[in-house]
């Protein structure tokens, strides 16, 4: 039996064993935007209802139709210092790892040799350990945001910290290097924070504006440069840059990617708002203690009470 097949009929015993992971690669394969949305009000139905403020109308309206808000001051220098020193002190594992399916070996941030550009991700204990980070995910504006887009009470499904830093050589190529949509949930958003200074050349994000509502380049696959430009106008993808502590909340289901890191760094924090939390590619039971106050319910993929 050819070892694809083999590999194909594995991963199907493993999803039907693990609600979390059908669940994940059945939205996964659900490629049409009327579909998806058709889905998205049938799960909505059996979720709970809002309780968070009323978001402003006009960000409402902005985000549905250009699939982006952008923050360019959502934490102060106090803040990103405190998030940048604890997690300076915390291991980070390479990404490659994760991507492959390995075992994630904890390595010293500082210990970390670089010669081609490198990922480095921090493990899930860690950043639900830190209150700065978590109640930048349960933000007041964030979570009312995320609540009028989504029609419902929102879960955090997943939340991320890592380096990107540049190398001598050429690129290790990653995934979200090329222009992709992700499909988390059947509908979502994620917030992104810079925690230092990103321009261009240090793997700044990259989102095609209005694409998250466009029926064009929904295959499951990467798509090129040359792609994006026959079918979107070139005003619309826009390079993410700013200063430490900016921020921008988006509808990754549009096209999107990161720059090639060819100089410096970017450390980014990153939060998956969805509908369930049914997801795969999280953490598979909570790995913090819920010291924070903040709601149970949202919070009940990474926190126990």
């Amino acid at each position: 039996m050819p070892q694809r097949l083999i590999a194909g009929l594995s991963r199907l015993k493993r999803y039907f064993r693990d609600r979390r992971a059908l669940y994940y690669y059945l939205n996964k394969a659900v490629r049409s935007p009327r579909l998806r949305r058709a889905l998205h009000l049938l799960v909505r139905s059996v979720t709970p209802r809002a309780d968070a403020a009323a978001a402003a109308q006009e960000d409402t309206a902005r985000l549905r139709k250009d699939g982006i808000i952008i923050r360019e001051r959502l934490l102060d220098a106090s803040t990103v210092d405190k998030i940048r020193r604890y997690l300076l002190a915390k291991p980070v594992y390479n990404l490659l790892e994760e991507y492959a399916e390995k075992g994630k070996t904890p390595l010293r941030l500082d210990e970390v040799a670089i010669t081609r550009q490198t990922k480095l991700k921090y493990f899930d204990a860690d950043i639900a350990g830190c209150r700065e980070i978590v109640d930048l995910a349960n933000s007041p504006e964030i979570l009312s945001l995320v609540s009028a887009y989504l029609g419902c009470k929102p879960t955090i499904a997943n939340m991320a910290a890592w380096w990107t830093k540049a190398g001598n050589g050429s690129p290790e190529k990653f995934y979200d290097d090329m222009f992709h949509r992700d499909v988390d949930d059947y509908k979502f958003l994620k917030l992104f924070v810079y925690l230092n200074d990103v321009a261009a050349g240090n793997g700044a994000h990259c989102f095609v504006r209005g694409s998250h509502i466009s029926g064009k380049l929904t295959a499951r696959r990467t798509f090129t440069d040359e792609e994006i430009d026959q079918n979107f106008d070139k005003s619309d993808r826009l390079v993410l840059t700013g200063k430490s502590g900016c921020g921008f909340l988006e509808d990754t289901w549009g096209l999107h990617r990161s720059m090639p890191c060819v100089e410096g760094e970017r450390l980014v924090l990153h939060f998956l708002y969805s509908l369930t939390s049914l997801n795969a590619q999280t953490t598979p039971k909570p790995v913090a203690k819920n010291t924070y106050g903040v709601d149970a319910y949202t919070n009940r993929v990474y926190l126990y009470p």
